[in-house]
């Protein structure tokens, strides 16, 4: 395949080594700065393949073939025989997975969407708003006398994380704990990208959450609150309920996307408004542009960059032949900058129209928090805009993580003035 793509070696810049690796997810250059490997998939390598563990993948690239196999019914989120990963397998990580609603595909799949999916409308969300209102005021005020902040650690992360915990009843006291867990509990979603350190990390984080949020099941069931994880606990329908595992997973996937993806969008934004000032004077100029401009922040930095599938029937793309069970990565953040379907897809542009975006997914595992985290985002970056003004980097470095699915960032410095009354 590298002969036919015109590369000589992997994407990633690991020069000759390798030779029939096309997309090296541990790459150091690509963990570093992952666009110009894009872009040379997509117009070199359409239909690459990856390293990852001793499987690999197909990986796509474009929006169009990402988009397919994120949204077709012949796609699923479970190999053949819907076994949990040979190299999870025995361990807490393998309980998670195996009752996880986003590895789950129908009829599971179908059931636990059906038995969630009433907490999540806009319309539920919408009234929370308030909340998050008071949050990210509380955030901003708790700075405001510095005149400066570490973004990701005293505005990012606070305001998903005291949204997500408050309406699943986690007290304050308990966010570092769970953050610390977090990074090596998304191990789990690609475990054969990891070596066996990363395996055993991934199960001690996984047992963590199974004890921690099971005691919080209990709770919710012996004294039932106003809150979400008191509601998942009684919710029913035609006799239908989750089980205890599924709860802990459902929790589980809560937190992730509650606050693990928000934080990043939030951190994006601000980091990408702060390298485009125009794109400020604009959103100051005309507020009612921030919900576009959230949109084109997902496409622009995807908190996500990656999901997989695994294929159920053969499937054609650019010549290239893919047969059932196979595993196919789709690039979500290299779909979103596809010039096919935009024009200068590298920059921000809050006015854009018509965005189209894969970082919430498609099809059946549309994200079910999505109507949350756009909300918390719109929130968070037009008050931050409205308070503070000028806002500037307060140093050049600033940090990712260093993950090819997860690459939010770690750290962003900024200074900052309390703006004059308007």
């Amino acid at each position: 395949m590298p002969g036919r793509a015109g590369l000589d070696g992997a994407v990633g810049g690991n020069g000759g080594e390798g030779r029939g690796v096309i997309y090296d997810p541990t790459d150091p250059v690509l963990l570093a700065d992952p666009y110009p490997v894009y872009e040379r998939l997509r117009q070199k390598c359409p239909v690459g393949q990856a390293a990852l563990g001793g499987g690999g993948a197909r990986v796509v690239s474009r929006f169009r073939d990402a988009a397919t196999v994120l949204g077709s019914p012949h796609s699923r989120m479970r190999p053949p025989g819907g076994e949990v990963p040979e190299a999870i397998r025995g361990g807490p990580a393998a309980r998670m997975w195996a009752h996880s609603i986003s590895m789950s595909d129908p009829p599971d799949h179908t059931r636990l969407r059906r038995l969630l999916s009433p907490a999540f409308t806009p319309r539920a969300t919408a009234r929370y708003r308030p909340v998050v209102e008071q949050i990210v005021t509380e955030a901003l005020d708790a700075v405001e006398p510095r005149g400066e902040m570490e973004v990701m650690s005293e505005f990012a992360m606070v305001v998903p994380m005291r949204v997500i915990c408050g309406l699943l009843g986690i007290p304050d006291t308990d966010w570092e704990m769970l953050m610390d867990w977090t990074p090596d509990f998304l191990r789990m979603f690609v475990p054969d990208a990891n070596d066996p350190e990363g395996i055993e990390l991934c199960h001690q984080a996984c047992a963590n959450f199974i004890d921690y949020l099971g005691r919080l099941v209990d709770r919710h069931k012996e004294s039932p609150t106003d809150n979400l994880t008191s509601y998942l606990v009684a919710v029913e329908e035609a006799g239908d309920r989750l089980s205890r595992d599924e709860l802990i997973a459902t929790l589980r996937g809560l937190l992730t996307a509650g606050f693990e993806t928000t934080m990043g969008l939030i951190g994006s934004m601000v980091l990408g408004l702060l390298q485009n000032p125009g794109q400020i004077a604009l959103l100051r100029a005309n507020p009612d542009l921030m919900p576009n401009a959230v949109e084109e922040f997902l496409r622009w930095e995807a908190p996500l960059h990656a999901h997989y599938r695994y294929l159920t029937t053969e499937w054609e793309v650019d010549g290239e032949q893919m047969q059932p069970g196979e595993r196919v990565l789709a690039l979500i953040a290299a779909a979103n900058r596809d010039p096919d379907l935009y024009q200068r897809p590298d920059e921000v542009d809050v006015c854009r129209p018509e965005i189209k975006h894969l970082s919430f997914g498609g099809g059946r595992h549309l994200c079910l928090g999505a109507p949350l985290a756009r909300m918390e985002a719109q929130v968070a970056i037009a008050e931050l805009l409205r308070r503070f003004d000028p806002i500037q980097l307060a140093a050049d470095e600033f940090r990712r993580r260093p993950h090819f699915q997860f690459r939010l960032l770690e750290r962003l410095p900024i200074t900052f003035e309390v703006a004059e009354p308007r």
